[in-house]
């Protein structure tokens, strides 16, 4: 399934399908289920089932605050009614969406905004999600894979306690199925003088986990990609990995992972 918006105006949804006779998909007609002055950033999850999420950020006006919304869509292939799950002018980038095997699904967004923690709602089976709430130490930037025991493993950007750059780190924690979000193993990275940490996350089928993140190092001033891999039924990380360091400080060539 694949989103795009037409003319700032429409959120438009484009399905790729597959007969059980045929091995070639074909597009069907796009649906629009949503019309608004400016939809931006679209997000799509999809459930084992045939249901699914579509998120979205939404403006009304060029200075109203931005509105977070999601449309569900029925194992039937229709689609319901808009809901909103937030609104704030800095939702960093598309939220993540994740759908477990239950047909949970788990919406997170970073906030641009120093201070600020980053949010989380859950949608139950056929229901609707709940209010947003806080998502333990994570400010603006946000990553999770699930866990063969259907936990949620989070990765995320912290910054907004203490005083950057004292305090940007990477950390990482968990949801356990139908949990909260608890902070686990403390922080991945060391204090880093970055505003912009993407982390990335990816689990393997036998439970091995591994982190992520590009940073520019406080004290040398250099920037380097790291990895943190937790093996499989391990409760704790191995030591942080270097995978690969700026030959100077300021080097642009490394800048994400």
């Amino acid at each position: 399934m694949t989103s795009r918006v037409l003319g700032a105006a429409a959120l438009v949804l484009s399905l790729l399908v597959v007969s059980a006779a045929s091995a070639a998909p074909g597009p069907i007609e796009p649906v629009q289920v949503r019309q608004g002055e400016t939809l931006y950033s679209p997000t799509v999850g999809v459930g084992p089932n045939g249901s699914g999420e579509v998120v979205f950020r939404e403006m009304a006006s060029q200075t109203s605050t931005d509105a977070l919304g999601a449309i569900a869509r029925g194992s039937d292939g229709g689609f319901g009614q808009f809901q909103q799950l937030s609104r704030t002018h800095n939702v960093e980038g598309p939220p993540s969406l994740l759908v477990d095997a239950a047909d949970n699904l788990f919406a997170g967004w970073g906030i641009a905004t120093s201070g600020t923690p980053a949010e989380w709602a859950r949608r139950s089976s056929g229901g609707i999600f709940n209010a947003p709430s806080e998502l333990g130490d994570c400010g603006r930037f946000l990553a999770y894979a699930q866990l063969p025991d259907g936990s949620i493993a989070v990765a995320c950007y912290s910054s907004f306690f203490g005083t950057p750059p004292n305090d940007d780190e990477v950390r990482f924690g968990e949801f356990s199925p139908g949990g909260e979000f608890f902070v686990a193993n403390g922080d991945l990275s060391g204090p880093v003088s970055d505003n912009f940490i993407q982390p990335q996350i990816a689990v393997g089928a036998d439970g091995t986990l591994a982190v992520a993140w590009y940073l520019k190092d406080e004290t040398t001033g250099k920037n380097k990609a790291q990895v943190a891999v937790r093996p499989a039924g391990a409760a704790n990380f191995e030591p942080v990995d270097t995978l690969v360091e700026a030959t100077n400080p300021d080097e642009d060539a490394l800048d994400d992972i």
